[in-house]
C-alpha cells in the first residue's frame, strides 16, 4: 500500500439510533469497520494492540474498537492532529500529516515513526513526527549563523560542534554531568550542526529558589584554593571540573547544569531577545573586548555578501592555485613534499604508524624513549603533509553573510576571532600587499577556521590528523599570503608545545589503550577457564553409580571384562 492510500488517522461521526429512539454521534475510524468509543483508561485487552497511526502501546485517552474480539485503539492525540502545519524548525515549506513507511525525525532522530510530518517539496527530506511537532523553543546561538531548536526527547548520537565529542568517542563511563543531559539536544534543522545541551546556548544567569544570589554559568570549575574535588550544593554529588557550571562567587556556591534543568529550560523560553543564552567557548574572546556578532554596525548589515560571493569574485589564476595547493608556487612540485612525507612517515617514524598489535611492548617502549632528533623527524613529516584534496572551505561558512573587519571580509560566526587577532597583532596581519582583498579575505577566514577548531579542542583530544592539517592549512597561508603566525613555528613556537604534549599523550593512551586491551582478554581467558572448570567438575561427577542398570549390566562389565584383548579374538574366539 502506497503513502498516498494509508488512511490518515481520521475519526468520523454516524448517526446511530437506540433503542429509545434518541439519536448519537458514534465516531468510528475511516478504515476500522467498528464503531468506537472515546475511553480514557487503558483497558486491559488493548494493553497487546499498537495504535492505528503511530504504532505504539495506549498512552492517554483513545478511540476504542467496540466488539469484544477486537484490540485496535487510535490514540485521541493522532486523531486530533492537523493534515498541514508550518512548523517553525522547517519555516521553508508546509509540513503534511501521512501515515508510511518508518521514517527517521529529523528532530529527535527517532527512527520508527510510521506516523509523520513530511515536506512533499522535490528533493525535501524533512520529516518532523507528533511529539516534536509540539516543541516550539527556538534560540540563537552566537557561534552559529542558523536558529537553533531545544529538542527534549533525542536519541541521536552525535559528534557536539563546541566540545568535539560524541558519546561514543568517551573512553569507558560516559560522564554523569553528560548522561543527566542526554536527550536534550540542540541540533540545526538547516545543517549538520549539533550542540550538546550541557555545551548548547544556556543562559548566562540563573535565578535558583534556594539560593540567594543570581548563578552565573562557567564554562569549568577554576577556584583558587588547594582542593582538587568539589561537590554540587544541590545533589551534594562530585563536581566534575571539565564540565560547566553555574557558580555563585560570593558564597562559593556550585551547582550542576543538570540539577538546574528546570530553571534553566524557563529561562530559556523567558528569552525573547536572544542576547543572554551563551554556548560553550563563545567567551572566549572575551578578554579581547570584542563586540559580539549581535551587534554589528549598519554599513555591515547592508552588504550581504556572502564568502561564496567573495570566493567566486577570485579571478586571479595564481591566486586560485594558492587556495588549492598553496605550496605549489613554492615547492614546484608538490609531489616531492607527498613522497618525503611518505618516507618520513613509513621509515622514520614507524613508532607512530597505527599498524600492528596494540599490546606490542617494543612500540610502548620506543613511545617512551623518543629523543630530540626523532621529534624534529617528527615535526618535518608534519611540515612535508599535503592532503589530496588541497585546502577546503565548508558550506557552513560559504554561505554565511560577512562581516567586514578592518578590511577583511570574514563570516560573521569568525569575525570575533579576527577581532582578537588584529588587537594581538597590533592591528597588522603582515598580508602580501600584492593580494586582492578577495585573496585577503579568503585567508584571514582559513587562519580563522583552523583557530576555531583548535580552540574547540583539549589538549588531550588532540589527534594526528589534527595536527597535519592544522599545519598544512597555517604553514600553507603563512608561507603564501604572509600571514604572520610566530606561535606556528613547528621547532620552536607554541605549535611545537603542542606537538609534544600530544606525543606525550599519545604515549600515555597508547599504553592505557594496551592495558585495557590486555585486561579485557585477560578477563575472557578467566571466565573461559571457570567455564572449563565447571565443566570439568560436572564430567567427574559422572560415574558408574548414576548410569542405567543396561549400562552398568551389558556394557560397563563387558568393557571390564574385554579390556586388553584384540577385536579378532572376541569376534572369532580364536
Amino acid at each position: 500500500m502506497t503513502c498516498a492510500t494509508i488512511p490518515l488517522p481520521t475519526i468520523l461521526t454516524s448517526d446511530d439510533v437506540d433503542g429509545g429512539g434518541q439519536h448519537h454521534n458514534v465516531p468510528q475510524y475511516a478504515c476500522h469497520q467498528n464503531p468506537m468509543i472515546l475511553v480514557e483508561h487503558e483497558n486491559e485487552r488493548k494493553g497487546r494492540a499498537n495504535c492505528f497511526a503511530c504504532h505504539s502501546l495506549w498512552s492517554g485517552p483513545a478511540y476504542s474498537c467496540t466488539s469484544k474480539e477486537c484490540e485496535n485503539f487510535l490514540h485521541k492525540s493522532c486523531a486530533d492532529l492537523q493534515r498541514k502545519i508550518k512548523h517553525p524548525f522547517h519555516s521553508r515549506h508546509p509540513l503534511i500529516l501521512q501515515v508510511s513507511k518508518p521514517r527517521s525525525c529529523r528532530s529527535c532522530c527517532e527512527k520508527n515513526c510510521s506516523l509523520i510530518f513530511s515536506c512533499r517539496e522535490d528533493g525535501c527530506e524533512f520529516h518532523l513526527c507528533p511529539n516534536c511537532v509540539s516543541l516550539d523553543t527556538i534560540v540563537n546561538c552566537r557561534s552559529h549563523d542558523h536558529l537553533l531548536p531545544l529538542v527534549k526527547n533525542a536519541s541521536c548520537e552525535i559528534q557536539c560542534d563546541a566540545c568535539q565529542k560524541s558519546f561514543k568517542s568517551w573512553v569507558g563511563a560516559v560522564p554523569d554531568e553528560v548522561n543527566h543531559t542526554r536527550s536534550f539536544l540542540f541540533p540545526c534543522m538547516e545543517c549538520d550542526f549539533n550542540l550538546h545541551f550541557l555545551c548548547g546556548p544556556l543562559p548566562i544567569t540563573i535565578k535558583y529558589e534556594y539560593h540567594i544570589h543570581p548563578l552565573i554559568l562557567h564554562d569549568h570549575l577554576i577556584l583558587e584554593d588547594d582542593s582538587d574535588q568539589y561537590c554540587c550544593d544541590v545533589c551534594e554529588e562530585e563536581v566534575d571540573q571539565q564540565f560547566r557550571i553555574y557558580y555563585c562567587e560570593d558564597c562559593k556556591y556550585i551547582a550542576h547544569i543538570h540539577c538546574l534543568t528546570s530553571e534553566i529550560m524557563k529561562a530559556i523560553k523567558e528569552d525573547t531577545k536572544g542576547g543572554v543564552l551563551r554556548a560553550l567557548g563563545e567567551d572566549r574572546w572575551d578578554e579581547f573586548d570584542v563586540e559580539s556578532i549581535s551587534d554589528q554596525t549598519e554599513a555591515n548589515t547592508k552588504e550581504e555578501l556572502t564568502l561564496k560571493d567573495i570566493m567566486d569574485s577570485i579571478t586571479d589564476p595564481a591566486e586560485k592555485v594558492m587556495l588549492v595547493d598553496p605550496f605549489k608556487s613554492a615547492d614546484s612540485n608538490t609531489t616531492n613534499r607527498r613522497n618525503f612525507h611518505e618516507i618520513m612517515r613509513k621509515h622514520l617514524n614507524s613508532r607512530f604508524n597505527r599498524d600492528g598489535s596494540l599490546v606490542d611492548i617494543e612500540r610502548i617502549q620506543q613511545y617512551f624513549c623518543l629523543h630530540d632528533d626523532e621529534f624534529k623527524n617528527f615535526c618535518w613529516e608534519l611540515l612535508c603533509f599535503t592532503p589530496e584534496e588541497g585546502m577546503k572551505i565548508d558550506d557552513k561558512y560559504l554561505r554565511q553573510k560577512v562581516e567586514n573587519v578592518d578590511g577583511y571580509k570574514v563570516p560573521k560566526t569568525l569575525a570575533p576571532i579576527l577581532k582578537a587577532f588584529i588587537r594581538k597583532n597590533n592591528g597588522h596581519l603582515g598580508m602580501k600587499e600584492s593580494l586582492t582583498p578577495q585573496m585577503k579575505s579568503i585567508a584571514a577566514t582559513l587562519v580563522c577556521i583552523v583557530v576555531d577548531e583548535m580552540c574547540r579542542t583539549k589538549v588531550e583530544d588532540v589527534k594526528w590528523d589534527d595536527l597535519k592539517h592544522w599545519a598544512f592549512y597555517l604553514l600553507g597561508i603563512c608561507s603564501t599570503t604572509g600571514f604572520e603566525i610566530e606561535e606556528l613555528d613547528p621547532f620552536e613556537g607554541s605549535f611545537s608545545v603542542v606537538v609534544r604534549a600530544f606525543l606525550g599523550q599519545e604515549a600515555i593512551r597508547y599504553k592505557e589503550n594496551s592495558i585495557r586491551k590486555l585486561q579485557s582478554e585477560i578477563a575472557e581467558f578467566e571466565a573461559g577457564l571457570e567455564r572449563c572448570k565447571g565443566l570439568l567438575e560436572k564430567h567427574k561427577g559422572f560415574g558408574t553409580s548414576s548410569a542405567s542398570d543396561f549400562m552398568k549390566n551389558e556394557c560397563f562389565k563387558v568393557a571390564s571384562e574385554l579390556k586388553g584383548k584384540d577385536v579378532g579374538r572376541v569376534m572369532f574366539e580364536m
